[in-house]
């Protein structure tokens, strides 16, 4: 569990999480219907938060149903916003969407990765599972995908980490959605067809399998079953 309402030190967080975690498929949409908006933690790992309602340094949950960080004059972002714990399975992949937005006229570049770790606190967001760097998204939000593999059964909490360059605009998430990943394999290679002598209504085929999927992913035997 983690509970911390100071709104001075590093984490500031929206809610506590208590008990195992969160079935997968999972959406969180932030919008005011959600039920699992208020189950997200945010920390301001360098400490710069104005104190402002409008959370200048800071991510803040905004009333039109997505989560907003706003940039600092001074500071790079230094900024997480981490999701509840979710119950992933050992050997399966996911694909995970979200929306996301930067607005600004001056069209400036807003740095963002995505990490998972078991854990509310940056030292525990330990895995990079995708980097997307020099997002210029304007003026509506656009889809934003990755795939990433649990090796062992446990509860991980996934975390938007903001890192833009300080004085830059705004980044807006909607819409994060997590399912397990269906692998689907690439096209088969070093296809033969031979007639079977003296039968005209058989053939011998030959092909090599291949040995990664649709995204690139190293293919195991029960995905040819």
């Amino acid at each position: 569990t983690y509970n911390n309402e100071n709104t001075t030190g590093t984490e500031v967080t929206l809610s506590s999480w208590i008990g195992s975690g969160l079935e997968v498929p999972f959406s969180e949409s932030f919008a005011s219907t959600s039920a699992t908006k208020d189950l997200w933690t945010i920390v301001d790992a360098n400490n710069d938060w104005d104190g402002k309602a409008t959370g200048n340094g800071i991510w803040k949950l905004n009333s039109s149903g997505y989560m907003r960080y706003t940039y600092h004059t001074a500071n790079a972002a230094d900024d997480y916003l981490i999701s509840p714990l979710l119950a992933f399975e050992g050997g399966k992949t996911y694909k995970a969407t979200f929306e996301v937005l930067t607005s600004n006229a001056n069209n400036t570049p807003e740095n963002l990765k995505i990490k998972m770790g078991a854990g509310v606190l940056p030292e525990n967001q330990t895995v990079t599972l995708a980097v997307f760097p020099g997002l210029k998204i304007s003026p509506s939000f656009v889809v934003k995908e990755f795939y990433f593999t649990v090796e062992e059964s446990n509860d991980y909490n996934l975390s938007f980490y903001c890192y833009s360059e300080k004085d830059m605009n705004f980044v807006h998430i909607r819409n994060l959605n997590i399912t397990e990943y269906a692998s689907i394999p690439a096209e088969v290679t070093d296809v033969v067809i031979n007639a079977v002598s003296g039968n005209e209504l058989k053939a011998r085929l030959a092909w090599k399998n291949p040995a990664l999927n649709s995204i690139n992913m190293p293919l195991k035997a029960e995905d040819f079953n």
